[in-house]
């Protein structure tokens, strides 16, 4: 039955002692994969927390002007125009 879950087919004539060190290293090796996973999660999301602190860091967008023009009703229509002008700044920073 083992085999067919992807792991080693169940050994026959074990004994309740060994049966419970199977299970015992087999859950210590679960936990030390998953410790490793946090590990690396935790890892990689501090990376990318420097990463994304140097991107936010490195490029600065403010609105330098709006500006806004009444529409009309003229031929039924009516629109407003609405102009934005952005300003943006790159910063360099060494790596």
């Amino acid at each position: 039955m083992g085999s067919a879950l992807g792991g080693e087919p169940a050994k026959e004539h074990v004994t309740v002692r060994e049966a419970i060190d199977l299970q015992t290293a087999f859950e210590a090796e679960q936990a030390k994969k998953a410790a490793e996973a946090r590990a690396l999660k935790e890892k990689l999301q501090a990376e990318n927390a420097a990463v994304q602190k140097q991107m936010d860091d490195a490029l600065a967008v403010t609105i330098t002007s709006v500006t806004i023009e009444q529409g009309s009703f003229s031929k039924a229509q009516y629109e407003n125009h609405v102009q934005r002008i952005f300003g943006a700044q790159m910063m360099l920073f060494e790596r």
